[in-house]
């Protein structure tokens, strides 16, 4: 039998439109079954108090939306009423927990409860509102996970603190008696007794000085670090550890400082 003109384009066109048509039902498929977008609150106010839906978690949020850097008004601060709880981060990674009627607060008049799921956005504090409780991080490798049964830790062995701003101050633990000062350019870190001075650029160069004439104020509102807290910034990494700190500019050397003195640190 004799097949008609044409019958084989018609039947390539045929084929074509069934691939479309599949085409189009697979990619509505997925985007039917794509993770919808995370509800967020974004705050832009130094105060922020909320529920974690209905889980008896409540929250308090502060920011400094006017300070670079690590102020004594930055934390995110988790109550629970029964049984009597507080956790407590601030910005360099540090983690405090109360437990009794005296470390309690009352939320405001209004504090909204927010549905699981929810993110709150507060400068460079975050928290996620949970079906148990809240999760809750901030610039530093530090979280927490409070619910009305338990609080957990983590990313604090050792801490990671990302910096990003121009200019950010620090000491290390008190017994190293070292205070630092990370910029886009260089790194600076000073001990008082003895009075030095180690200044590390970008590139690699390091200068040293002796003497009164070295040293310099920290600014207000300087954080103290934990022990064995990495500083990452853009140009350099610095660890702050029980009796030294060691800074290495990226992709070359570095120094450590402590009150024995100061030496090159090699970094493989």
């Amino acid at each position: 039998m004799a097949r008609p003109v044409g019958s084989k384009k018609i039947l390539i066109g045929g084929i074509a439109t069934l691939a479309l048509v599949a085409t189009l039902v697979v990619a509505a498929f997925l985007n039917s079954t794509s993770t919808p977008p995370v509800p967020t609150v974004s705050v832009n106010q130094p105060v922020y108090e909320f529920f974690a839906a209905h889980t008896g978690v409540q929250c308090e949020i502060l920011t400094n939306f006017t300070d670079n850097g690590p102020v004594a008004m930055n934390s995110i601060t988790c109550f629970t009423n029964q049984p009597a709880r507080r956790v407590a981060l601030d910005d360099v990674g540090k983690v405090d927990q109360c437990t009794g009627i005296q470390c309690l607060a009352n939320p405001g008049l209004n504090t909204p409860y927010l549905k699981v799921g929810t993110r709150v956005v507060s400068g460079k504090h975050h928290c996620d509102v949970t079906a148990a409780g809240v999760r809750c991080g901030n610039s530093s490798s530090a979280t927490f996970t409070m619910t009305p049964t338990v609080v957990t830790t983590d990313g604090l062995d050792p801490i990671q603190l990302a910096v990003s701003d121009k200019v950010f101050e620090f000491y290390a633990p008190a017994s190293s008696g070292v205070e630092c000062e990370v910029t886009t350019i260089s790194t600076l870190c000073i001990t008082n007794a003895p009075a030095q001075r180690a200044v590390l650029s970008a590139g690699g160069t390091l200068r040293t000085c002796k003497g009164v004439g070295c040293l310099s104020n920290p600014g207000l509102g300087t954080p103290t670090l934990l022990v064995n807290t990495v500083v990452h910034s853009r140009n350099f990494t610095c660890t702050a550890q029980a009796k030294s700190v060691t800074c290495q500019a990226k992709g070359h050397e570095g120094f450590t400082i402590s009150k024995t003195g100061i030496t090159t640190a090699v970094f493989h």
